[in-house]
C-alpha cells in the first residue's frame, strides 16, 4: 500500500518504512523503527 501525506503522526502510526521524496528525487530511504521525526524532516528540507 501507499500513502502519501505530510502528516507525520499518520506516517509513522501506519507505516514500517517511509520513502521521502524531495522535487521528485529520492532523498532517503528509513525503516520507521530505525528513525525519528526529527530526521524524516531533515531529509525532507533537505538539511
Amino acid at each position: 500500500m501507499i500513502f502519501i501525506s505530510h502528516n507525520l503522526q499518520d506516517i509513522f502510526a501506519v507505516s514500517d518504512r517511509i520513502i521521502v521524496l524531495r522535487r521528485g528525487v529520492t532523498a532517503g530511504t528509513r525503516r520507521i523503527a530505525e528513525t525519528s521525526h526529527d530526521e524524516v524532516v531533515k531529509l525532507m528540507i533537505g538539511g
